[in-house]
């Protein structure tokens, strides 16, 4: 018996330093393949953190003299401690894969929570472990690695406090919530969504005093969270005229979203499109007319809303088709551009995809682009597994009414909805991981039971003893 239990962290510690290992391994491969060039840990979007994130080193959160309201402060907060070390590349790859490991961690976490046994919670944690999209964007001066691991952590205190009902650990998953979205500002609106769905397991739970006191902790969640958020709003409003939380989200909406509208209607590329809607470059067109910036972001929002109110059909199709590529583009762009087998700007196979569609862009690639497309194929029979041993999971026989599961299906499915559009790629995939990862464990748990009961004529046996199994024949 004491050999089971130590089994167990041993089990997840080998994990942990797995994990460990290979993003480490990522970062330093692609230091010695470019001759030492930290660059390749920054993306087009690098920039637009870095510069608030100085500005936070005097006290203020600004681009040049205006208040910031384009990013949140919530990713530039993780980039002070690189700036005030002069090392902010590798510092923030650092504690980027220290988050990330972290987050492997609470993936064990919530899967033991919902099913209550280690073995399906270490291979869901494996799995994560060795996720391809993880492990590259823990090294990328980007959102996605802390963005995961703030959403896990919220998941993670939200389900203990379903099966414990205890107010520290609410109040604690709904301070993790308001704080993603001060990283990515996509999850704005979950705090109204989770509070509706534990309102909807108020309805469904026992009458009485229970109902009350679940009625009281869904308050409770929404008004921290929502405050949470509200407080960066308030700031918009008073220091700049702006009334929305991000401005991001409304340049997004006119130069991607509504260009790729305009640009499918009149039959032209998206990159024309954005050009002569003002939208090259990434400070394009802000600054417009003379207005401050402000004014020039909700004008830019409305316009894009009458837009697509328009052509409402067209951009359904180009949302969908931004949510397909969100799910199964496999990244392997995104790893050739890192060891310089692919350039980092002007491959146009965004443009390409949206002007001509899925099969069109294959064909080029496997003409074209071999590496790309032999490296895609690969890296995509390996997002297919996973998706494979989630609905291997999802039809395992689980109970029907498992309410941390559709919570996390249900913050899981927004996010994936919310990401669609034009601009959609992989990368934002990376928060939805650790949910695939879960749900890919149990299928993976239950087809190792499988092949064990035809292997060896018993039942299935619970992962967690053979893997005690495992350490005691090692240690005898």
């Amino acid at each position: 018996m004491p050999m089971r239990h130590r089994a167990r962290p041993a089990a997840l510690g080998k994990i942990l330093l797995l994990a460990l290992a290979l993003r480490l391994l990522l970062s330093l491969l692609s230091l010695l393949a470019t001759g030492g060039d930290l660059s390749v840990f920054t993306a087009p979007d690098t920039a637009s953190y870095l510069v608030p994130a100085g500005q936070l080193l005097h006290g203020r959160f600004s681009q040049g003299e205006q208040p910031e309201i384009f990013r949140t402060p919530g990713y530039p907060v993780m980039l002070v401690p690189g700036l005030l070390l002069g090392h902010p590349y590798m510092t923030a790859v650092l504690l980027q894969v220290g988050l990330s490991c972290l987050t492997v961690y609470l993936v064990y976490h919530i899967a033991l929570l919902i099913w209550s046994d280690h073995g399906v919670a270490l291979l869901g944690a494996l799995l994560y472990a060795i996720e391809p999209l993880s492990i590259f964007y823990s090294s990328v001066l980007l959102t996605e690695t802390l963005f995961a691991a703030l959403l896990s952590a919220f998941l993670y205190c939200l389900i203990e406090h379903l099966k414990t009902r205890r107010i520290v650990t609410l109040v604690a998953s709904a301070v993790l919530l308001g704080a993603s979205a001060y990283v990515r500002p996509v999850s704005y609106h979950l705090p109204a969504l989770v509070t509706v769905l534990l309102l909807v397991r108020l309805i469904l739970a026992a009458p009485g005093a229970l109902r009350r006191t679940l009625f009281v902790h869904a308050c409770l969640f929404f008004l921290v969270s929502g405050g949470v958020i509200g407080l960066w709003q308030l700031r918009n409003k008073r220091e700049a005229g702006y009334s929305g939380f991000a401005a991001v989200g409304d340049y997004n909406l006119y130069c991607y979203n509504a260009s790729a509208v305009i640009a499918r209607e009149r039959g032209i590329s998206w990159q024309r499109a954005r050009r002569e809607m003002g939208c090259e470059g990434s400070d394009a067109g802000l600054h417009a007319d003379g207005k401050d910036h402000a004014t020039q972001f909700q004008s830019m929002g409305q316009e894009a809303r009458k837009i697509i109110r328009k052509h409402l059909l067209t951009y359904c199709v180009i949302h969908i088709r931004g949510i397909l590529r969100v799910l199964l583009d496999p990244g392997a762009v995104e790893y050739l551009k890192r060891f310089k087998l692919y350039p980092a700007t002007g491959g146009n196979l965004l443009d390409m995809l949206n002007s001509q569609g899925l099969l069109p862009t294959v064909v080029y690639l496997a003409r074209g682009k071999p590496a790309v497309f032999f490296s895609s194929v690969g890296l995509g029979f390996g997002l297919g597994a996973y998706f494979l041993l989630l609905l291997f999971g999802f039809f395992s026989g689980m109970p029907v009414r498992n309410v941390p599961l559709a919570l996390i299906a249900c913050v899981n499915g927004w996010l994936l909805l919310v990401s669609g559009g034009p601009a959609a790629l992989g990368r934002f995939r990376v928060p939805l991981m650790p949910a695939v990862s879960i749900m890919a464990g149990l299928g993976l748990y239950q087809v190792v039971n499988r092949c064990l009961r035809k292997l060896g004529g018993r039942e299935p046996a619970s992962l967690d003893s053979m893997l005690s199994r495992a350490a005691s024949e090692r240690l005898s």
